[in-house]
């Protein structure tokens, strides 16, 4: 009994030198095949489609910046080599794409090549002092939108490396307005982003106010210009037969005047520039029309009037309230204007054959 082992003693349950270690690799195996699998799908998750909305098309200019963002692609995210190739040969246009065709070897380059002969290509070396001129030299221009002068100049300032502090102090120094900046100054921007925002809102109220100036502008232009449409006079006729206008003689509803005679009372001896009611007319007329003070004042000076050109109009109502008017009749006129209600209930009987009318050849009755 001493002589033999025990199964417990002798772990025949307990797994043999030989099976721990054929365990052992598998499991080495095992791990070999996960980090493998890991990589290779690192590599292969990223496809021409997706690399592809990270880089922008390439015809040429700045050229610089774009390989710069290629390098980024390429660290960041790891695509294969092949890919990007593929993916930037796809955003290559204009002189850049006719530049790629010209020659047949250019298929063949890999990455590096690549990159190496786009750079020797488009990127112009320029000497840090000519860019710091044209950096400030660069000002908003009257009439540019700020986005467009904030985006060249902050491109300068990044191609010299600036901080964005001094970036600030440029882009503000370059406004073409001195109270802008001092207002700018004053503001102690601590980021690009919080000066464009501002500016952006600085120039957007500016445009509001300009096209309402602009709008009120056009509509007084537009009220004067339709003014003086208004105010124009369209050319009249001129009737040979009593030197009214609106109508010519073979409409004129006047009596025949006879050749030679007077436009105003048909005398045969004198001419209407010589005539006595003409001249009565033109001077009544000339003194109530003149704008000066002293017609004015005239006009509210009570006057003596004479008996023969004043009569009494005496005025009642329904309700026998009676008023007394003196009446102006004007004897050099062949006709006296009155209210019909006012002589309503006279038996007036009105002549025949008169040819008489009214402003604006308006019909009259006649008494």
């Amino acid at each position: 009994m001493f002589g033999q082992d025990s199964p417990s003693e002798s772990g025949g349950n307990a797994p043999t030198q030989e099976e721990t270690l054929t365990q052992q690799l598998t499991l080495q195996e095992v791990v070999a095949a996960t980090v493998s699998a890991i990589n290779l799908n690192e590599h292969r998750k990223w496809g021409i489609k997706e690399v592809g909305h990270l880089l922008p098309e390439f015809k040429g200019d700045e050229a610089e910046a774009w390989l710069q963002r290629v390098d980024l692609i390429h660290q960041t995210y790891r695509p294969q080599d092949d890919i990007l190739v593929l993916v930037l040969i796809s955003k290559l246009k204009g002189p850049a794409l006719e530049w790629y065709h010209s020659r047949p070897e250019h298929v063949a380059m890999n990455l590096k090549e690549l990159k190496s002969a786009i750079e020797s290509m488009f990127v112009i070396k320029e000497d840090k002092i000519t860019l710091m001129r044209r950096f400030e030299a660069r000002k908003w221009k009257k009439g540019e939108e700020f986005n467009s002068y904030y985006t060249e100049k902050v491109n300068l300032a990044n191609k010299l490396q600036l901080s964005d502090e001094d970036t600030i102090i440029y882009v503000i120094e370059g406004l073409d307005n001195a109270q802008l900046q001092v207002q700018c100054r004053m503001k102690e921007f601590k980021s690009l982003a919080h000066l464009l925002s501002l500016m952006n809102e600085v120039t957007s109220s500016e445009k509001n106010r300009t096209s309402e100036s602009s709008v009120k502008k056009s509509v007084n232009v537009s009220g004067t210009t339709n003014h003086s449409h208004r105010s124009a006079a369209p050319a009249t006729v001129r009737c040979y037969n009593c030197n009214g206008s609106g109508h010519v003689a073979s409409s004129c509803r006047k009596p025949k005047r006879e050749r030679g005679s007077c436009f105003t009372c048909g005398s045969m001896s004198h001419k209407q520039v010589a005539c006595p009611q003409s001249r009565a007319n033109t001077s009544r007329s000339t003194t109530s029309m003149s704008p000066d003070t002293t017609t004015s004042a005239l006009a509210i000076e009570p006057m003596n009037l004479t008996t023969a050109y004043s009569i009494p109009i005496y005025l009642s109502d329904e309700y026998n309230f009676k008023l007394c008017l003196n009446a102006i009749i004007d004897s050099g006129s062949v006709i006296s204007l009155l209210k019909q209600k006012f002589v309503a209930h006279l038996p007036l009987v009105p002549p025949e054959n008169t040819n008489f009318f009214g402003i604006n050849n308006s019909m009259l009755d006649i008494l």
